[in-house]
């Protein structure tokens, strides 16, 4: 018997625009009731969609895939034994060797979407209803081709809110975490201090390191989210600065101490408070040179006991020197009173109060490009380990 001429439909691996290929392949899932993944791969490469058509029924079916936005072509093809069609099954019988580009046998695909439906007939996309093609379903009433279009985005916007709600839980962060990784901040902020007090050196890269500290603390005590490395972050902030803060304070203080030992032992006010009598008793008491020498071996301005050892020279270099001083302290004595809050102070608040210079200030000074780098990576470490719950 004379074999009718045949054809084949062939997806060309394109899609009607760039823009609409999210569409088509939505689409295309819609209509073979496949998942949207499914669908890409089937659509990912040409192939051969159905063969064995006669040409009006294979331009049917062109028409209706392009109607989703596939781009296909119509192929003759000489029929010499039954042909394969896609299925739901994995494919058992030997394709045509031309069709390379068609399903291969064993290889997981699904039906055309026009061939689940004869070519004058769809399926509502929302309600499922079956009815003679057209644009609007006459069940619910929906414009077929508003609701392909629309899936994608439907599709992607959900996957975002379970996403966000995912990362976003009421129970993010955990009240455990919470303390957890609040105690690990401030353990890592002494242990700082500790490490810079032993090896009397700042290691920047230890500020990196609490960052990973603080956002294990709160991973391994159940919490991970946006808001848990929100506040991850704060904690790693909060305990760099601290750590910062106390290696300073430390330092600083140990200035201090040095200042203090070389100040009198009775301190600053008791010292200032004696040199005020002392030139108030110069200017009312010396007038002789031998009250001159009493007074000088009296007040230790001289390196001997006896006041008659003391030479004419070093009477006049006296006063041409120390005297003057004197007589400007005796006309105006200096505000002991400024002295006496100082004396009663130690470390780094007497160091701030005599210098003028605070700790805060000094931490400033201290801080460089290194120290905000590695700031920056332990922070930053610390907000990815909470918000993603993982180490690496």
């Amino acid at each position: 018997m004379e074999v009718s001429p045949t054809y084949r439909v062939v997806f060309t691996g394109k899609f009607t625009s760039e823009s609409g290929a999210a569409a088509a392949v939505s689409g295309f899932a819609a209509l073979a009731r496949i998942s949207n993944e499914k669908a890409a791969q089937v659509l990912g490469a040409e192939r051969v969609l159905k063969q064995g058509l006669e040409l009006k029924v294979a331009h049917a079916y062109r028409e209706k895939l392009e109607q989703i936005g596939l781009q296909v072509s119509i192929q003759p093809q000489k029929v010499e034994k039954p042909v394969l069609s896609l299925s739901l099954e994995p494919i058992e019988n030997e394709p045509p060797a031309d069709n390379h580009n068609e399903i291969k046998p064993g290889q997981e695909v699904v039906d055309s979407p026009v061939a689940q439906l004869s070519t004058d007939r769809m399926r509502c996309p929302k309600c499922g209803h079956e009815q003679d093609k057209a644009a609007q379903c006459d069940s619910c009433g929906v414009y077929v081709h508003k609701v392909q279009s629309a899936e994608p985005a439907l599709t992607d916007r959900g996957a975002a809110v379970r996403g966000e709600a995912d990362s976003d839980e009421p129970g993010d962060p955990k009240l455990i975490s919470v303390v957890t990784a609040v105690v690990a901040a401030l353990v890592c902020a002494y242990l700082w201090l500790g490490i810079a007090v032993i090896s009397e050196y700042e290691l920047g890269i230890v500020a990196w390191a609490i960052g990973g500290v603080v956002g294990f603390a709160a991973i391994a005590s159940g919490s991970a989210g946006m808001r848990t490395g929100v506040m991850c972050g704060a904690l790693a902030l909060a305990s760099i600065l601290g750590g910062k803060l106390l290696v300073v304070n430390h330092f600083y203080g140990e200035i201090a101490s040095a200042l203090q030992q070389e100040l009198p032992e009775e301190g600053l006010f008791q010292s200032y408070q004696a040199y005020n009598e002392m030139a108030r008793y110069y200017v009312e008491q010396v007038d002789t040179d031998a009250e001159l020498r009493s007074f000088m071996v009296h007040y230790d301005f001289a390196d001997t006991d006896d006041p008659d050892m003391i030479t004419s020279d070093e009477l006049d270099f006296f006063r041409q020197e120390e005297a003057p001083i004197l007589e400007a302290t005796a006309a105006e004595p200096i505000d002991v009173e400024a002295f006496r809050d100082l004396d009663q102070l130690s470390g780094s608040e007497y160091a701030e109060s005599l210098l003028g210079y605070s700790t805060w200030d000094a931490l400033k000074e201290d801080l460089g490009p290194i120290d905000y780098l590695f700031f920056f990576l332990g922070i930053a470490t610390a907000f990815r380990m909470g918000a993603s719950g993982r180490l690496g």
